[in-house]
């Protein structure tokens, strides 16, 4: 992944001015997935933030995370307030808290 990745944010940046990565939330936070699964998916996010930071952190590509610490722990508080009825999707509350958020970036 590390490697498709890199090459894809290559190339994007030979073809465009500015790049930027925008990485959705945290699909362990979502009530569909029972524990354990809740907690590999989580396990997952954290390592494609990892790879996403370290392959943007010295380049002009902006990387935008929905999924920091403080939105983690607003989150976790209530997960069923943030997603649709069907335990996945995000719903109307979510994209409201994520605009809030890429507002104040």
């Amino acid at each position: 992944l590390t490697l498709e990745l890199a090459l894809l944010f290559d190339r994007a940046s030979r073809v465009a001015n500015n790049v930027v990565v925008l990485h959705g939330g945290n699909v362990g936070n979502a009530p569909i997935f029972p524990w354990p699964i809740s907690a590999i998916m989580n396990r997952r996010t954290r390592k494609l933030r990892k790879i996403i930071r370290d392959l943007t952190k010295d380049s002009c590509i902006t990387y935008i995370d929905l999924c920091d610490a403080e939105q983690q722990i607003t989150l976790e508080k209530n997960p069923t307030q943030w997603f649709a009825a069907d335990g996945f999707h995000p719903n109307d509350a979510l994209y409201s808290f994520w605009y809030t958020q890429l507002r104040g970036k």
